[in-house]
């Protein structure tokens, strides 16, 4: 479950990068991107992502 400190946590960074200059979508999509990783690890990355992590996976 996400809590108050990482609701926060977002904000900020959003906030930050926006102040940055970046574009509001590009920002959302960072924090989404940073929210998923921290909360689900790398298989959600790798769910939308055509980088595989190298060292997640059995070699072949």
């Amino acid at each position: 479950m996400i809590g108050p400190f990482e609701i926060l946590v977002g904000l900020a960074i959003m906030l930050g990068l926006m102040f940055l200059g970046f574009h509001v979508a590009t920002t959302m999509l960072v924090v989404g991107l940073l929210g998923a990783l921290m909360h689900f690890g790398m298989p959600a990355i790798n769910a939308v992502s055509r980088f595989r992590c190298t060292s997640c996976s059995a070699r072949s």
